[in-house]
């Protein structure tokens, strides 16, 4: 990815964008740019969107207790600092906030 994305289905500007970064994808709110972005591991992004498409998150779901196993309900920390975000915008604001910088 090149920018900040949108979701095609951002009609009003109220919208979360996304932006991959050196293996990171890097979320934000949109009404807000100038607060420091979300950062998550590439694969940590990977998982969630495919918890997304099985329905994980649909509000039905969220009070039936999951099928994962331990393993796949307790995420693993990054190993990699982030150290190469330092030229994105508020990499210096997430680090304050103990995201990857």
């Amino acid at each position: 990815m090149t920018g900040w994305r949108r979701a095609s289905r951002c009609d009003f500007g109220e919208c979360v964008e996304v932006q991959a970064v050196d293996g990171w994808v890097l979320v934000r709110d949109s009404k807000l740019p100038d607060l420091p972005p979300l950062a998550f591991h590439r694969c940590e992004w990977e998982a969630f969107v495919a918890g997304v498409k099985r329905g994980e998150f649909d509000p039905d779901t969220l009070s039936r207790p999951s099928n994962a196993t331990e393993s796949q309900k307790t995420p693993k920390p990054a190993t990699d600092t982030g150290a190469h975000l330092s030229g994105v915008p508020g990499a210096n604001q997430a680090a304050k906030r103990g995201l990857p910088a």
